[in-house]
């Protein structure tokens, strides 16, 4: 169960559609996970898909060192004291 309403197409205004279509388009998937919260922020959504096409594509860090900065991160913020409230 999401902690906020999920946004289906039709629900979304044109910026929101635009970002989740092209998001479909690239990736295959633009629904469910971390989607669910970008779809109400358009622009953080697109800027997020860009910095992961960077780090998939164009970064020299490995697909192993890729997912140790994730879990690092994932770590980090599960530790955050506004996470755990």
């Amino acid at each position: 169960m999401s902690r906020i309403p999920v946004l289906k197409p039709e629900q979304m205004d044109g910026e929101q559609r635009r970002v989740y279509e092209e998001t479909l388009a690239r990736t295959g998937r633009a629904s469910g996970g971390p989607s669910t919260g970008y779809a109400y922020a358009p622009l953080l959504w697109e800027r997020n898909n860009a910095i992961s096409a960077y780090l998939e594509t164009e970064s020299s860090l490995s697909a192993a060192q890729l997912r140790i900065g994730a879990l690092v991160t994932v770590t980090e913020l599960a530790n955050h004291p506004l996470v755990r409230e």
